[in-house]
C-alpha cells in the first residue's frame, strides 16, 4: 500500500480504516480447497444477507476447473458503500474450510495469500478441523477470537460423498463465531438454493445447525506465530515442483478420474431419484430430463450407485468433459 498519502489528512490505510468503520462494512476472506464447496457455501451466506436487507459483494478469483484453491473475499454492508474488487484490505477475520490453507502453499497465484493472512492478524479466526482453539498453530501472530469444527466429521454422518463437500456446514461456524447473521436466516436461505435438490437442502441445513451448534470458541487469545510475514511470503512463492501438479490438483484428480453420464434411453424415472443422494446439487432434474453441473460434481459416483435403472454410469472424466 502506498507510504505517504493522505486523504482528509489521513494516510491511505487510516483512509479506508475510517470508511470501513463508518459504513460498517465486515470482510472475510474465505480459502477452501478446490470441489470443497466453498464458492457455494459463500452463495448461501451472501444470499442470506441480502434477505436481511444487507449489502454483499462476493469478489473471487476461483481456480479453473478442478485445479486449485478458491478464495474468496466477502464484503457485508449496511449501506450501499461496499467496495467492489478482490483485494482483502481491512478484514475481520478468515474462514478456513481447511487447515492447511492458512499456510503458506507453493503455488503461483492471482491473490497474493501472504498479504492477506497478514492483514487478518486480529479478528476472527475460523477454522474447519477436528481441534480445539487451544491445539491451533498460527502461521503468524494473532489476536482475537479462534473458533473451530468439525466440519467433515458432520457432513461424514449425515451425508457422507467423498471427498466431503463442507462449504455449507462451514457457514454455521461463520455464523456462530461472528454473530453477524441467524442460522434460522441460513436455513432458509439454503433451502432456496435453486442449484441444489430438496433432499440435498435438508441435509445441509442438518449439517450447518449442527456446525452452528457445535463451534468452540476461545476468545482474548494472543498466540505468537510460527513463521514472520517474509518467511511466509518466501514459501508461498516457492515454485513447485511440477509446474502442472500441485498438491490441490492431485487431490482434485483423485476425485475426478470418472464423471458421471446418463443412457437416455434407460433412464424412465418421472424425476430423478438418484439426484437426491448428491450432497452438492451437482445433479438435477428439469423438464423431465437429467442435468449434470461438471464444475461442481466431484465424481464420487453416488449418483451411479443410487440409480435404480442403471442409467448412471462412471465414464474417464477426460472423455465425459469433451462433450460438455
Amino acid at each position: 500500500m502506498a507510504q505517504g498519502l493522505s486523504i482528509e489528512g489521513l494516510s491511505i490505510e487510516e483512509a479506508i480504516r475510517t470508511h470501513f468503520e463508518r459504513n460498517r462494512i465486515h470482510e472475510f476472506p474465505i480459502f477452501g480447497y478446490a470441489r470443497q464447496g466453498a464458492r457455494t457455501g459463500v452463495e448461501v451466506l451472501a444470499r442470506a444477507f441480502t434477505m436481511e436487507g444487507k449489502h454483499v459483494y462476493v469478489g473471487a478469483k476461483l481456480a479453473a476447473r478442478s485445479r486449485g484453491n478458491n478464495e474468496i473475499a466477502l464484503r457485508i454492508s449496511d449501506t450501499e458503500e461496499v467496495p467492489r474488487g478482490v483485494a482483502v484490505t481491512y478484514p475481520n477475520g478468515i474462514l478456513a474450510i481447511h487447515e492447511d490453507l492458512l499456510w503458506p502453499i507453493p503455488v503461483f497465484r492471482d491473490m497474493d495469500r501472504a498479504e492477506i493472512v497478514g492483514r487478518s492478524t486480529r479478528g476472527v479466526l475460523m477454522i474447519c478441523t477436528a481441534k480445539a482453539p487451544d491445539d491451533i498453530e498460527v502461521p503468524l501472530d494473532f489476536e482475537g477470537t479462534i473458533a473451530t469444527v468439525d466440519a467433515d466429521a458432520i457432513f461424514n454422518e449425515r451425508i457422507g460423498t467423498e471427498p466431503a463437500a463442507t462449504g455449507i456446514t462451514a457457514i454455521g461456524l461463520f455464523a456462530a463465531a461472528t454473530n453477524l447473521i441467524h442460522p434460522e436466516v441460513l436455513k432458509e436461505a439454503i433451502l432456496q438454493h435453486e442449484r441444489l435438490g430438496k433432499r440435498a437442502r435438508e441435509l445441509n441445513v442438518a449439517c450447518m445447525m449442527e456446525a452452528y451448534d457445535k463451534t468452540r470458541m476461545l476468545r482474548d487469545v494472543k498466540r505468537k506465530g510460527k513463521l514472520t510475514l517474509e518467511e511466509f511470503a518466501a514459501k508461498e512463492s516457492q515454485r513447485p515442483k511440477n509446474d502442472w501438479f500441485t498438491r490441490e490438483d492431485l487431490l482434485a484428480q483423485t476425485w475426478r478420474r470418472k464423471l458421471p453420464t446418463c443412457d437416455t434411453k434407460k433412464c424412465v424415472c418421472i424425476e430423478c431419484l438418484a439426484a437426491y443422494s448428491c450432497g452438492i446439487g451437482a445433479l438435477s432434474w428439469k423438464d423431465e430430463q437429467f442435468y449434470m453441473d461438471y464444475d461442481f460434481c466431484k465424481g464420487c459416483g453416488t449418483c451411479a450407485e443410487e440409480c435404480p435403472e442403471g442409467a448412471i454410469t462412471m465414464e474417464p472424466a477426460d472423455k465425459v468433459l469433451v462433450h460438455v
